[in-house]
């Protein structure tokens, strides 16, 4: 592992062990928005040893080391550091409500509620297609 985020739901499995009906039990590790190499490969060949990966992880793992299956991990380009690697999947989040709210929208403007990473991206993205 090489960069993670910190996400809503981290501060509240931190602060109350659970989030809506997801309850976590010690040890607590977050590191579900996260990016890093692969060390090792098993079976398969796809992604390769050395490449570099932006990480969706669905449960709470160690930072050192992850086994993971292939459909949780997605390559990113090398001009990409593994702190922007780690943003994909928030970035993902964003792109996928600004064409939601879009399609239900056809304004040209929109009013985005948060100020967290999603919301940060929501702007970005919101702004890049043309909203004002």
């Amino acid at each position: 592992m090489k960069a993670t985020t910190l996400c809503r739901s981290d501060l509240h499995y931190f602060s109350h062990y659970h989030d809506s009906d997801i309850h976590i039990k010690e040890p607590l590790s977050q590191w579900h928005e996260c990016a890093g190499i692969i060390a090792h490969t098993g079976l398969t060949s796809s992604p390769s040893t050395g490449q570099k990966l932006a990480i969706k992880l669905l449960s709470r793992n160690s930072p050192e080391a992850l086994q993971l299956p292939g459909k949780w991990v997605h390559k990113h380009p090398d001009t990409l550091s593994y702190a922007e690697g780690a943003l994909l999947k928030p970035l993902a989040v964003a792109v996928h409500a600004v064409r939601k709210a879009a399609a239900k929208l056809g304004k040209s403007y929109v009013i985005i509620i948060g100020a967290g990473a999603i919301g940060l991206l929501c702007a970005a993205v919101a702004k890049s297609v043309g909203y004002g």
